[in-house]
């Protein structure tokens, strides 16, 4: 059940994670904020925080480690959500604005779209999980942290642009016991 949790969080983490690391890596090509020394100076950090814990994750993923229970409340994936979700509101304007031509290369609202089908998958579990009582607070709380920001930014794209959200909005059902 919490493996399950697990998995699915685990490639939410890595999609976020994915974003701040192309942004990062064009920062530090100097595709993006070419002559800002500062924005090239947090860049690196970031790139080097986030490399390290994607590297992290995919070691769990293809079997080389194992999930601990503690990752469901890791509060650190917060702070990545909340970036990737900055940068996701920076980008999707000149992707999704009606006279942009079509980029192939970086389909950032294809992406959100994608997350949010796994989001969907993420939510059975949970109901799931909270229903046999399995998830401590302090999970459900970075659970639910994490899902507010997918939450802002779905909601952000449809108010600003029309695309449709499928996904519903976080909410910690009542079990009764």
């Amino acid at each position: 059940m919490l493996l399950a949790i697990a998995r699915t969080l685990c490639t939410l983490d890595r999609a976020m994670i994915q974003i701040i690391q192309k942004i990062s890596a064009a920062i530090l090509a100097g595709r993006l904020n070419a002559n800002d020394p500062d924005a090239m100076n947090e860049a690196r950090e970031e790139l080097s925080m986030v490399t390290i814990i994607d590297g992290q994750l995919n070691s769990i993923k293809l079997g080389a480690a194992l999930f601990h229970p503690s990752y469901l409340e890791e509060r650190i994936f917060i702070t990545i959500w909340q970036k990737a979700v900055n940068i996701l509101r920076q980008l999707l304007p000149h992707e999704l604005a009606p006279d942009q031509p079509p980029d192939n290369t970086q389909a950032y609202s294809e992406y959100l779209s994608l997350m949010e089908a796994e989001a969907e998958n993420l939510t059975e579990q949970i109901v799931h999980a909270a229903s046999k009582g399995s998830l401590t607070p302090n999970a459900l709380l970075t659970l639910e942290e994490r899902w507010v920001r997918l939450d802002e930014i779905l909601d952000w794209r449809k108010d600003r642009y029309g695309v449709a959200r499928m996904l519903q909005s976080w909410y910690v059902p009542k079990v009764e016991k």
